[in-house]
């Protein structure tokens, strides 16, 4: 990964298979009335190798790491570590949501949806959310979780599969920018690499 540079983890995280940018509107009411303004979400399978590395990729090319001292290398890779493993990803399927949502900075709101927070495949099944996260930044950075395998240690998202459904429960008093996330399409066959899932 140490060859690719912004434009190559750019098309990566902000618009590939992996990763995409839903563009909308928010309505925000003022004592002029309903204003409606341009909103968006971005979402990443955060959970695919390839992701992470681009990340790790990012965060080197921000600490200068091509220009590092061995032992420095060596320090932020030890200290990075824990992104390209990710003992969670063995688990679960993680996404992030990135956006402009009160709700998503509430993981306790989050949380009394759950049962209608999944993942599903083309074939009926589904993976229920098992926990999520929120950060608050200049928005707001939500991570959900959801069990890779059933009971019989199957995953949820097969090569072969056309294609699987982010699913988020709206309700009526959800902001425009919230409603965007009701039901995320993901194209199978596209993260799909030598026969294998990469997610």
């Amino acid at each position: 990964i140490e060859t690719w540079d912004t434009k190559d983890v750019d098309s990566i995280l902000k618009s590939s298979a992996w990763s995409r940018i839903v563009d909308g509107h928010k309505m925000t009411d003022s004592f002029i009335g309903t204003i409606s303004s341009p909103t968006s979400i971005s979402y990443t399978l955060r959970s695919a190798l390839n992701v992470r590395y681009a990340i790790i990729r990012k965060r080197q090319i921000e600490a200068g790491f091509d220009t590092m001292s061995a032992d420095k290398k060596a320090e932020f890779t030890e200290k990075n570590r824990a992104l390209v493993d990710c003992p969670a990803c063995e688990k679960y399927y993680v996404i992030i949501i990135t956006c402009d949502c009160d709700l998503l900075r509430n993981p306790g709101l989050v949380r009394g949806r759950e049962k209608n927070i999944y993942l599903s495949n083309d074939r009926g099944e589904r993976r229920q959310l098992a926990n999520f996260t929120s950060i608050s930044k200049s928005g707001v950075e939500a991570t959900f979780y959801f069990p890779r395998f059933d009971n019989k240690g199957t995953p949820l998202i097969v090569a072969g599969d056309k294609k699987f459904t982010f699913n988020f429960e709206n309700r009526s008093n959800d902001d425009s920018a919230i409603r965007l996330l009701e039901r995320l399409e993901f194209d199978v066959a596209a993260i799909t690499r030598e026969g294998q899932v990469i997610f």
